[in-house]
């Protein structure tokens, strides 16, 4: 998944054509300037943006929100005209972690998890999915997709990320070919695929599908 090595994140460019997703961004370049009182703030809410400026450039940080970002403040005081005063109703506090950041309709995220389930997310990732599984076609890597399709279709918001990330790993670049030199030369994977008179892959079960998907996700490969 997006988040099976902590020091990596991800990056991607939103289509300004896709109004699905795009349009769940645009208040972003004219936000409210009125402050919400942390009393109003319900469980309803899921998260919040902030901005951060510096002298070059600024980008918003979205933070989801938890039951704990709101807490009882009846042992909290602020510091205001040089003495101490008691906090009276609740603290909206900000959290460590930022789920993704937002600049110019450019995203960077470790998990793509908030982005599925909050921002649409799900619907890009079957769009690229699709347009994976269609482009393995194109390229004859292997003898039935269509247990390659049945297996994502059966789990497409899990299987689905994987898919949408087999597209920036340049495998499918490769002529078929290549890819078959490239397998065989690696132990590890010249064990778990055998080849037709063609060349493609053959897909028997559910194993060769989910060792095809490790395979494309693997730059040795």
């Amino acid at each position: 998944d997006y988040d099976d090595k902590l020091c990596h994140h991800y990056f991607h460019v939103l289509d300004r054509d896709d109004d699905k997703i795009v349009s769940q961004f645009n208040y972003l370049d004219d936000p409210p300037q009125k402050a919400t009182n942390s009393d109003s703030i319900s469980q309803s809410i899921k998260g919040y943006f902030f901005k951060i400026e510096s002298l070059k450039g600024s980008f918003w940080a979205y933070q989801n929100m938890s039951a704990a970002c709101v807490t009882n403040s009846k042992s909290s005081v602020k510091l205001f005209g040089g003495s101490l005063e008691l906090i009276k109703g609740k603290i909206f506090q900000f959290g460590e972690n930022i789920s993704f950041i937002f600049q110019d309709y450019e995203i960077i995220f470790k998990k793509i998890n908030i982005l599925q389930d909050l921002f649409g997310f799900d619907l890009l990732i079957s769009r690229k999915a699709n347009e994976t599984l269609d482009k393995i076609e194109q390229c004859d890597y292997v003898d039935d997709l269509s247990k390659v399709r049945d297996y994502y279709n059966k789990n497409p918001k899990c299987v689905g990320k994987k898919f949408m990330r087999i597209m920036d790993t340049g495998i499918l670049d490769l002529p078929k070919e290549t890819l078959k030199e490239n397998i065989s030369s690696v132990e590890y994977y010249s064990s778990k695929f055998e080849f037709d008179d063609e060349g493609r892959i053959i897909i028997k079960n559910r194993k060769n599908v989910t060792d095809l998907i490790k395979m494309f996700n693997d730059p040795v490969a």
